[in-house]
């Protein structure tokens, strides 16, 4: 009974592997999951890319939370998501894929303060990015750059107001298929 049971565990196992190598073969398509950091602050993020022709490879996807702009003097609840874009071109190095990717990015934040003599304020900004996926076999990994740089007045603390500016970066982790 057990040699009959470590066959079959080990026939099923030698099959899923040889099945997963084939499959990943020819992994046109990528899901993505990770976090994007806008200053101290973090975003879920979701996205999904595809290689359409030619090594060219797009993608896109979007970014959720509850916090996107820190240091601010009073209460207050946000809301913050994005969307991103981008397009790269793939080189096969060894058993890696290296994208370098260019891409442009939305994003949108409403802080609305608890104390009513505080103005609310929304972030509404469009901003390019630059980075890289790597990829090796199944797996892979993405880091993206942009700033924000937006005309929105921010409270500093010191009673003055100052522009919203943050560094963006998103780092996710991919599944390829």
């Amino acid at each position: 009974m057990k040699k009959t049971s470590l066959t079959v565990a080990v026939l099923a196992a030698s099959s899923l592997c040889v099945v997963t190598t084939a499959y990943a073969k020819d992994r046109n398509h990528a899901i993505e999951a990770g976090a994007t950091f806008i200053g101290d602050q973090e975003l879920a993020t979701f996205g999904y890319s595809y290689e359409v022709a030619n090594n060219i490879v797009v993608g896109g996807g979007f970014m959720l939370g509850t916090q996107a702009i820190d240091g601010l003097p009073s209460p207050n609840s946000q809301d913050a998501w994005g969307l991103y874009s981008n397009v790269g071109y793939k080189f096969e190095v060894a058993e890696f894929d290296i994208i370098p990717k260019i891409g442009i990015n939305y994003f949108n934040a409403d802080v609305q303060f608890e104390d009513q003599a505080s103005s609310d304020i929304n972030i509404d900004n469009v901003y390019a990015s630059v980075g890289a996926t790597v990829n090796w076999r199944m797996i892979g990994m993405t880091v993206d750059y942009g700033q924000i740089n937006d005309s929105a007045q921010i409270p500093d603390g010191s009673g003055g107001y100052q522009s919203f500016e943050e560094d963006v970066v998103r780092v996710t982790a991919s599944f390829n298929f």
